[in-house]
């Protein structure tokens, strides 16, 4: 399925890999960046647990206070979007996405004079290399 790259400021990246196996690069990513992991939740298994059949789907949420947190006591709404959210999820058998908010759309959405973690594409994108 043909999916465009940026959506409504949502960027879409397809995968290689499986959802685990994207998760797991991306999270090793975030990692070795110096950023903290606050979760990584399993969709496809909380789904699961209520009887409900959904397609592999994985969020992972992380961040730096330490960029993060001087920006949001400028710009309070950015609590809104930070820390990040990327998610991992299977839209059919074997084909897999990663979506997460475009740098530009939060820029956008909360007034900042500039793109806010510029390196977040390029580790993203390492991560499906």
């Amino acid at each position: 399925m043909d999916r465009p790259h940026l959506v409504d400021g949502v960027v879409n990246e397809q995968s290689k890999y499986n959802v685990a196996e994207t998760m797991d690069r991306i999270e090793s990513l975030v990692w070795s960046r110096g950023m903290k992991v606050f979760a990584r939740i399993d969709q496809q298994l909380i789904a699961k647990q209520s009887c409900i059949d959904i397609h592999a789907s994985q969020v992972l949420i992380f961040g730096d206070a330490r960029i993060e947190a001087p920006l949001m006591k400028d710009h309070p709404s950015l609590a809104l979007d930070l820390p990040f959210k990327v998610v991992v999820w299977e839209a059919t058998p074997g084909e897999v996405w990663v979506s997460y908010n475009s740098l530009e759309y939060l820029r956008d959405r909360h007034g900042l004079g500039n793109i806010p973690f510029p390196e977040l594409d390029s580790m993203i994108l390492r991560a499906l290399c």
